[in-house]
């Protein structure tokens, strides 16, 4: 998997997104390597290469984003194509924003119906990749000034089921 992140890293483009000041005070690749430390402190040894690869590319794409193009999560999977074949991995990078969208989207407007209907859609959605998307949004969660309130929603609704 070292020569998968090295190449992944060395790619121009992986390169001008962790360039990118796509969170408060830090560039992506700043925040990459928080979630990778937590990778390496929280995560259970069988899924650490895994969610490294994820941590590396999951915001690689936030410089790519355009009124027209909103969702850097698609595009950091369209991107990671090029270099991975796991279709969990693809999926959780695709989706790794999904239940913080929900989750705001009832903090925003009250619509927690509406906002429990799209966690719970989301935990059908990921199936059995359910649980490597866990243990990729608690290390991406447990970073910077982000409050745990969106997963910590997000593991309730987990647990209540549909």
């Amino acid at each position: 998997m070292a020569s998968l992140e090295a190449r992944i890293r060395a790619d121009p483009e992986w390169q001008r997104g962790a360039a990118f000041h796509g969170h408060p005070g830090e560039t992506v690749g700043d925040h990459v390597e928080e979630v990778l430390a937590n990778v390496e402190r929280c995560a259970e040894p069988a899924l650490r290469s895994r969610l490294r690869v994820i941590a590396i590319v999951h915001d690689a794409m936030k410089h790519r984003v355009r009124w027209w193009r909103p969702d850097h999560a698609r595009l950091a999977a369209r991107f990671a194509r090029a270099y991975v074949d796991d279709p969990s991995v693809l999926k959780v990078i695709a989706r790794h924003d999904d239940a913080f969208r929900a989750w705001r989207l009832g903090r925003r407007t009250g619509l927690w119906p509406l906002a429990d209907w799209r966690a719970r859609r989301l935990v059908a959605d990921l199936g059995d990749d359910l649980e490597l998307f866990r243990a990729f949004y608690r290390c991406d969660n447990e970073t910077g000034a982000k409050a745990p309130d969106d997963r910590t929603w997000f593991d309730a609704i987990v647990t209540v089921g549909p």
